[in-house]
């Protein structure tokens, strides 16, 4: 770890480990001298720390949220690199084990379908404009994605994900809400069996009031099919409605935020980025 961060943090670091979540970016859990125990992170792109402290914002202060959901505090921060408080609690696949098997993701899923639903509430017209305000902005960006990821599928896979950015789910503008964006089992604390704590805001939008629930389907069905089985009723209750997981308009949010999503992995993590095509085949053709 660079002397800077340590002078920024006040305190030398005398151990660090990787952090089981924030994939997409370095991400450690970092002992300091002084007993503090923080968590930093660089950044292979810049510009995602204001987005993130705007969005971990909004949260906090909305109020039945902020009262019983920690989110990370910035610490300190560099060109490409920020700390944050660590917030007490486990991450949901140490708390649930790595197969999301434990006798606690039941109630994990069900907070999560909470969550899920409770973003409505938060105010959001204060986020930047982002890809998922129109259904224009959507396919005008959704279009060169596919096109990068071209030479990673098939011409039968390619034409249906081409079919999927021309039938993009429609909302209007009064109907945008508050989305994490990355919303799954990896950007969550657990204390016992409840959700207290969530992380990793740098992706989130205005966006289709399904895409963080659609992104959640995709996440724990591809990783963990039989905690999906387990958790997905419950995340339902949670939630407060039943829905249909292959549902076309959810199947269309996980396509488009695959492609979003892999289009970030082209930019920073080059070596990955032909992965993704697999995870798109493999969703398309389920």
């Amino acid at each position: 770890m660079s002397a800077d961060i340590e002078i920024a943090l006040g305190s030398p670091i005398t151990s660090e480990r990787a952090a089981p979540w924030g994939n997409k970016n370095h991400t450690v859990i970092a002992e300091l001298a002084d007993g503090r125990r923080v968590v930093i992170q660089h950044y292979p792109e810049r510009g995602p720390t204001d987005l993130r402290l705007q969005a971990a914002h909004l949260v906090a202060e909305t109020p039945h949220l902020g009262a019983a959901l920690s989110v990370p505090r910035l610490i300190a921060r560099g060109e490409d690199w920020a700390a944050f408080n660590f917030l007490d609690g486990e991450n949901a696949y140490v708390a649930a084990g790595p197969d999301l098997a434990g006798a606690a993701w039941r109630d994990i899923a069900h907070d999560m379908g909470r969550l899920a639903a409770d973003f409505r509430t938060v105010p959001h017209s204060a986020l930047p404009a982002s890809t998922w305000d129109s259904t224009d902005a959507l396919r005008d960006h959704a279009e060169p994605w596919l096109a990068h990821l071209r030479p990673h599928v098939s011409e039968s896979v390619f034409s249906s994900a081409r079919a999927v950015i021309r039938d993009a789910p429609h909302v209007p503008t009064s109907g945008l809400i508050f989305a994490h964006g990355d919303f799954g089992p990896q950007n969550v604390m657990v204390q016992g069996d409840r959700v207290t704590g969530l992380l990793d805001f740098e992706d989130a939008p205005r966006a289709h009031p399904l895409l963080d629930t659609a992104w959640w389907i995709w996440l724990v069905r591809t990783h963990t099919p039989n905690a999906f089985e387990t958790g997905w009723p419950a995340f339902q209750e949670g939630q407060g409605r039943r829905l249909n997981p292959d549902d076309p308009e959810l199947h269309a949010l996980m396509t488009l935020k695959l492609l979003e999503t892999a289009d970030a992995f082209r930019r920073t993590a080059r070596a990955k980025y032909p992965s993704w095509g697999q995870r798109l085949t493999n969703l398309l053709e389920m």
